[in-house]
């Protein structure tokens, strides 16, 4: 953190104050990490606002950071739910649960995707998945 205090700090330049800040800003941005945490974040959030579109493309950010984390394609799946993408929500839960079969509540909206797409057996499948998950952790 200090360093990217120090770079923020304005200094006039023989280059121009303009030089050294675009320099001070790349700093900074080469300091932050690619973190998928605040894309969640902000997936979550449109999501609770019915912002479903603007949620897919956040949560789009996220699991590019971090493809290998579950929260990242169970948060896809949620957008491209709300947004009425079965097709695209069943796969983010697919990819969620290779990653983390245990992972009950990506089993509970498989299974809602699953019935909204009239796949009673496949719903009612992904539902005593869930359950037995739950069941485990108890």
């Amino acid at each position: 953190m200090q360093g990217i205090k120090s770079r923020l700090r304005h200094r006039p330049a023989r280059g121009g104050p303009a030089s050294r800040s675009g320099r001070g800003f790349a700093g900074c941005r080469a300091d932050l990490p690619l973190d998928p945490a605040p894309h969640l974040n902000l997936a979550s959030a449109l999501l609770a606002l019915a912002r479903p579109s603007e949620a897919v493309d956040a949560a789009r950010r996220a699991r590019r950071r971090a493809p290998k984390l579950p929260q990242a394609h169970y948060m896809l799946g949620l957008a491209q739910l709300a947004a009425g993408r079965l097709d695209q929500a069943a796969a983010a839960f697919s990819d969620c649960l290779r990653l983390a079969p245990g992972f009950a509540a990506a089993w509970v909206n498989l299974g809602i995707v699953r019935y909204r797409k009239s796949d009673i057996e496949g719903a009612k499948n992904a539902m005593r998945r869930a359950l037995a998950r739950q069941r485990d952790r108890a």
